[in-house]
């Protein structure tokens, strides 16, 4: 993809407002912060104490693997800090001016904001705890990572809505704050390039990290860098990394890292372009450029129906999409598939963000969605509409005949097909692709199959992260690996990691696609010739592979299920889903395995403490076809 921002790059000084001109948001009409349903919630915080982030939990991510000791604590606080800085700003009162600056107090303490599994020292391996005091040179840590950007952002957003009053309390917590955002955002990303490699400095491939931490780093320096000249510096060189990063993005503008990615990919990357939008006055607007409208409307073509997404990658197939933004980069960009998806979200009873919560890692977004409006959502970006406040209760959008979306859609960078059928619910996705994608799984060709809400077939999606996860180990985690997927093993070995191991298209009609196969397995699976097709045709889903090996040996097809299928001779019968599933081409044995779930956040995810595997054998074979049809019953 050609670079995006070259004509404002020399110009980016003469392009920038001062920073006492510039008013976030800048498109909005002035509107009086009120956000009276965070009151409650920010009252609950009076008896409770701060989490605590102690060393020991630091050093738990190298001693046994787990992040999340230290994750959730770490992320309560800063959710917790954006809750108290909204009802403070709401109610204006004081009463929750104390236990804010305790929180901000805590939140300066912290050696490091960077969380240990992204600590990367500069002399040697980490040491368990981070060596990160005061940024001189001798010190070992100077990266920026997602969240110590976020937390800058964090920062800066509150000290922007309340300086005034944490001022009159003392003025020594917003020079602590400031000196801070210095310290751990502002001189990093302007003096060292050796320790962010999401700065593709060195031409490296660059992934979510990129436009995730730009669009925090762009924020906290928007509230609190009163420089400009250092401003346009930053601003420069924010543009220059998110053009390298817009260099890796597929020209169909699919995101390779999955729909879970997205919200922080595509989505952080149209985070940027507001905030250049509001630091320019407008006058750094790309909106218009085919491939931004592309890159958010991959996320509506990926939709199954209501919180289901197809979840290649490191993804849960159950997704939260914030109806605000997608209102807005429809608006933005003038798409008519993210309008309707967006009435169609809130239609469904998606509601717009009314509070600025989650975990305080986009919190440009996540102010910037309290002020958005579900009424224009089918109106062009030029038209201009009041905005409503979120003081005002909320309402659905009124009932309107959105356009439904294609029944058919091929992304040919992704290499990812799509198909739905309306009149009787079934979704077909199919993936080529190679196994080198951002946040890989060992899944060249793998299939998922719905039919309305419920899963016929399945990707299973990730365990809650741990060392192993972005380990060498990788690719010993069952999530990761082709046989937990629905893929076979041949001759009794499964796919392998790496840009090798790969699909390759062979033929597209409307309705299906084809895709060989034979490089994605090792040379000692002894495949002579594999191609698989999918299809959506008649009303029903086929999957037809063509397998042929140069010497008779085992194999196994497995299919991923959330639904227990019942085994019928050699069909079989979801129930809930109302299909029938049945297999022909040769002499199978077919049983299904019980497989328990034993990480949490994939029992959340599906609702279930097991998922079942079916096991699909051949003994014997040398060449023919297997062919899997799903009927609705």
């Amino acid at each position: 993809m050609e670079p995006i921002f070259t004509k404002y790059i020399p110009e980016t000084k003469a392009l920038l407002l001062p920073w006492q001109e510039v008013r976030p948001y800048a498109d909005l009409p002035e509107t009086p912060f009120a956000a009276p349903d965070v009151i409650p919630l920010a009252e609950a915080l009076f008896d409770k104490p701060i989490p605590a982030l102690p060393a020991s939990l630091y050093r738990q991510f190298y001693e046994n693997g787990n992040r999340a000791n230290y994750e959730t604590p770490y992320f309560e606080r800063r959710k917790n800090l954006l809750l108290l800085a909204a009802a403070e700003k709401t109610e204006g009162r004081g009463r929750f001016l104390d236990l804010l600056v305790d929180y901000i107090w805590a939140i300066c303490e912290e050696t490091t904001w960077v969380i240990p599994a992204h600590l990367t020292p500069r002399h040697g391996k980490p040491e368990r705890l981070p060596d990160h005091f005061d940024l001189e040179e001798g010190d070992d840590c100077h990266n920026i990572d997602l969240f110590s950007a976020a937390t800058g952002a964090d920062v800066a957003v509150v000290w922007y809505l309340l300086h005034h009053e944490l001022d009159a309390l003392t003025p020594v917590i917003t020079r602590r704050m400031l000196g801070l955002l210095e310290k751990r955002i502002f001189h990093p990303f302007t003096t060292y390039q050796d320790t962010m490699w999401w700065k593709g400095v060195k031409g490296n491939t660059l992934n979510n990290w990129t436009p995730w931490i730009i669009s925090n780093v762009l924020t906290a320096m928007m509230l609190c860098e009163t420089d400009d000249a250092r401003r346009a510096a930053m601003t420069e060189e924010s543009m220059v990394i998110l053009d390298r990063f817009i260099g890796f993005y597929k020209n169909d503008g699919g995101c390779d890292e999955g729909p879970g990615y997205w919200t922080v990919a595509g989505a952080s990357y149209f985070d940027c372009l507001e905030i250049l939008w509001d630091l320019s006055g407008g006058k750094i607007d790309v909106f218009d450029v085919p491939l931004i409208r592309r890159m958010g409307e991959y996320i509506a073509d990926v939709h199954i129906t209501g919180d289901l997404y197809v979840n290649f990658a490191d993804a849960s197939h159950r997704l939260s999409i914030d109806a605000a933004l997608i209102a807005r980069y429809g608006r933005r960009t003038d798409s008519p598939k993210l309008k309707a998806f967006a009435g169609e979200l809130v239609a469904e009873g998606a509601k717009m963000h009314i509070l600025p919560v989650g975990t305080g890692t986009t919190p440009y977004r996540s102010f910037r969605d309290v002020f958005e409006d579900p009424a224009p959502i089918s109106l062009s970006k030029s038209n201009a509409t009041p905005y409503r406040t979120f003081r005002e209760a909320f309402e659905p959008a009124p009932e309107t005949d959105f356009p439904r979306p294609e029944t058919r859609t091929y992304y040919d960078g992704l290499e990812i097909f799509l198909a739905r059928e309306p009149e009787n619910g079934l979704f077909l996705a199919c993936k080529g692709g190679s196994n080198a994608e951002s946040h890989n799984h060992n899944d060249v060709g793998n299939v998922v199959v719905f039919r309305g809400k419920c899963p016929v077939f399945i990707d299973a999606g990730v365990e809650r992260y741990t060392k192993k996860t972005f380990s060498a180990e990788r690719y010993t985690l069952w999530t990761m690996r082709s046989n937990y997927h629905n893929l076979p093993d041949i001759a009794g070995c499964e796919q392998k990691p790496g840009g090798g191991y790969k699909a390759s298209l062979t033929d597209r009609t409307e309705d299906s696609v084809t895709f060989d196969l034979k490089a994605a397995w090792p040379a000692e699976a002894g495949i002579a010739g594999y191609t698989r097709t999918a299809a959506m045709e008649n009303g029903s889903v086929t999957v037809t592979d063509r397998l042929t090996l140069a010497e008779e040996k085992p194999v196994c097809w497995y299919w991923m299920c959330a639904e227990e299928p019942e085994v019928c001779g050699d069909t079989l019968v979801f129930r809930e889903a109302g299909c029938s599933v049945t297999f022909s081409g040769g002499e199978f044995g077919l049983t299904v395995e019980k497989f328990p779930l034993t990480d949490g956040k994939l029992q959340a995810e599906w609702k279930a403490d097991c998922l079942w595997r079916v096991h699909l054998t051949a003994d014997g074979w040398t060449d023919g076809e297997m062919q899997m049809t799903v009927l609705c019953r």
